[in-house]
């Protein structure tokens, strides 16, 4: 997303069931429970590798959807008054056997001021789950992370939530 919109009018990217405005009901967010991708957009990625969305624009929302098998989930750079809402993201990166490879990013706010990630949940994104680099102001509100090595890729978690060269967060 390279264009963003106003305070006023923010430029919204929303996934829904059946009718536009309906809001999908996510479950709990537990390790062994996914959102269920019937009731919500899913974008699936290719050999877990390329970025589902890329968000470098001012007053964007970004509400329910699932991202998956991607290298990174959301990354989100030199972005202000950003809203994440009900997003479900799993399946991050792809850590090897061999630990020759690391890597998954889940949701990361790189160089962002004023933005927020609520009710959303990321599982199994290898390296960081969380992360807000170089920004301030940025808010994790409800959210949950696990890592599990139940989808068969070694695809535990090494950080859950990353906080580096920050204030005010």
């Amino acid at each position: 997303i390279d264009n963003g919109g106003t305070a006023e009018k923010p430029i919204i990217v929303e996934g829904y069931t059946t009718t536009p405005g309906d809001q999908p009901v996510f479950s709990n967010f537990d390790d062994e429970t996914d959102a269920d991708p019937s009731k919500l957009p899913v974008l699936t990625g290719n050999n877990r590798s390329g970025t589902a969305v890329e968000v470098s624009a001012n007053n964007v929302i970004l509400r329910h959807f699932m991202f998956q098998e991607f290298a990174t989930g959301i990354w989100m750079s030199r972005s202000d008054n950003i809203e994440i809402d009900s997003v479900y993201v799993k399946n991050i990166g792809n850590n090897s056997p061999d630990l020759k490879v690391y890597g998954g990013l889940g949701i990361t706010l790189k160089s962002s001021t004023n933005s927020t990630v609520k009710n959303s949940a990321v599982v199994n994104a290898g390296g960081q789950l969380f992360t807000i680099f170089e920004g301030s102001n940025n808010t994790l509100e409800n959210n949950k992370g696990f890592g599990s090595l139940s989808d068969g890729q070694r695809n535990s978690v090494d950080y859950y939530v990353i906080l580096f060269k920050t204030n005010g967060n």
